[in-house]
């Protein structure tokens, strides 16, 4: 059971220094498309802009008034997503999504592990909302046809 504890120690520090010090946590400039969401539940908010281009995402750019793993998730969204195929952040994104649904996973990745195992059911959707606002950015693009350039989507 200790080394269980200990496990969880880990990634509960591992989680907090994605907190202190967050990537890409800057506010995107007003000439960028940014995807606005609100957690009517805690009341974060979060601000994106992404580049979507050659079918990866790129300059992933966030503001939150959010908690602290709200913006934990979103630095560590930045961390594994940015500058990578678009369907590196798919594959995650589902992974995050099962694993905070007490669904097994099968990636072992300990970042992504970090969130599932310490965050409560009731704070899921705080992990999520940055997740959820660069899927939606993702999704515009693709739907947006010509005026990004995609390249392969995986």
């Amino acid at each position: 059971m200790d080394e269980k504890m200990d496990k969880i120690a880990d990634q509960r520090s591992l989680l907090m220094a994605h907190y202190r010090h967050p990537k890409g946590h800057k506010t995107p400039s007003s000439e960028r498309v940014v995807i606005q969401a609100i957690n009517p539940v805690c009341g974060d908010q979060i601000s994106l802009a992404a580049d979507i281009q050659g079918g990866k995402v790129s300059n992933i750019e966030y503001s939150a008034r959010a908690c602290s793993i709200c913006i934990a998730s979103a630095s560590i969204m930045t961390t594994l997503c940015c500058d990578k195929p678009i369907g590196i952040f798919e594959d995650y994104y589902t992974e995050i999504r099962s694993g905070l649904n007490h669904h097994s996973l099968e990636k072992t990745e300990p970042l992504i592990l970090s969130i599932v195992d310490t965050v409560s059911p009731s704070r899921k959707k705080c992990a999520l909302l940055p997740w959820d606002v660069l899927n939606t950015h993702i999704n515009n693009a693709k739907d947006m046809d010509g005026k990004h350039d995609l390249g392969d989507v995986e």
